[in-house]
């Protein structure tokens, strides 16, 4: 009977032994894999800033830059000089006459890749059509007694010129000045011709002004203007050469811009008529569409990030 006892509790305690045996392993140890992964980043760079300098490009008044003018020992100070204080521009003037040079300036070194554009809107330019019919104010009219809706009248009558080719007396020109390698010893020039000739070109350059992540950006441009009077525009240095500068188109501006009624004038016309020359006195206007007194522009510099 104690055999039967004791071999019942031996084997109790096997078996107790034997659960507690797979209870304490499960805490001990077990088969366990994984993976930690950290990620960061900051914002990258675009530190692109754009900056606009100089005076005006244009004045109220101009001083003389003939020291041989007689005038200048009696106190001439100005070769320009408006009214009303408004700006203006005359043959002879120039952007340098007032230090009045457009600058742009970029600067910085992006870790992205950037467009340059650089665009003119609002342009309006002095000009005068090629084939306009203008009175001729560099010569003293005729005066003429004609007959003027039935009233005898006394009229100047002036000869006329017929402009050969579109006329545009101020002449711009587009220049870098610097790069991130430092100021230049003379301005390079990009463009030099009418505002629409330096808009056309800037659409062209834009397309192709794209730079890569790490690129320095550092440079300077200058946009700069004159109006020269002689037999040809002088653009030594940054311009080109030979377009003729006509007194007649000059002087006609400058007449209207004074009056405008000017742009209405008598003239001359002689025809043949059964091998005798007869003269008559014809009344004419300009057409407005065919010149303009004004010029204006905006200049637009944008970086923009591209993918």
């Amino acid at each position: 009977m104690k055999r039967n006892i004791l071999a019942r509790i031996a084997a109790v305690l096997t078996i107790v032994t034997i659960a507690s045996a797979c209870g304490l392993s499960s805490t001990l140890a077990k088969y366990t894999t994984g993976v930690t992964a950290r990620e960061a980043a900051r914002t990258a760079k675009f530190g692109v800033l754009l900056s606009v300098s100089g005076n005006s490009a244009f004045a109220s008044e101009y001083k003389v830059e003939d020291p041989s003018v007689a005038a200048v020992a009696s106190g001439m100070k100005f070769s320009v000089k408006s009214k009303d204080d408004a700006k203006v521009v005359a043959p002879g003037t120039c952007s340098d006459d007032i230090s009045g040079s457009l600058l742009y300036s970029i600067s910085g070194k992006p870790e992205v890749a950037v467009r340059l554009d650089v665009s003119f809107t609002g342009v309006k330019e002095i000009f005068v059509a090629k084939g306009t019919v203008i009175p001729d104010y560099t010569k003293a009219p005729k005066q003429v007694e004609i007959d003027v809706e039935g009233t005898p009248t006394l009229v100047n009558v002036y000869g006329t010129y017929e402009v050969e080719e579109d006329y545009y007396p101020v002449v711009f020109d587009l220049s870098q000045i610097s790069d991130a390698s430092g100021i230049y010893a003379e301005p390079v020039v990009l463009a030099a011709g009418t505002l629409d000739e330096l808009k056309s070109f800037l659409a062209d350059y834009s397309q192709d002004a794209d730079y890569g992540p790490g690129t320095d950006l550092n440079s300077s441009f200058k946009i700069g203007w004159s109006w020269t009077y002689g037999e040809h525009f002088d653009y030594t240095d940054y311009k080109q050469s030979g377009i003729p500068a006509n007194d007649i188109i000059d002087s006609f501006l400058g007449a209207v811009a004074a009056n405008n009624s000017l742009t209405t004038y008598y003239y001359a016309e002689t025809t043949n008529a059964g091998g005798t020359d007869v003269t008559e006195y014809r009344q004419a206007t300009v057409d407005a569409d065919a010149y303009s007194l004004d010029i204006s522009y905006t200049v637009n510099v944008k970086v923009t990030q591209i993918d």
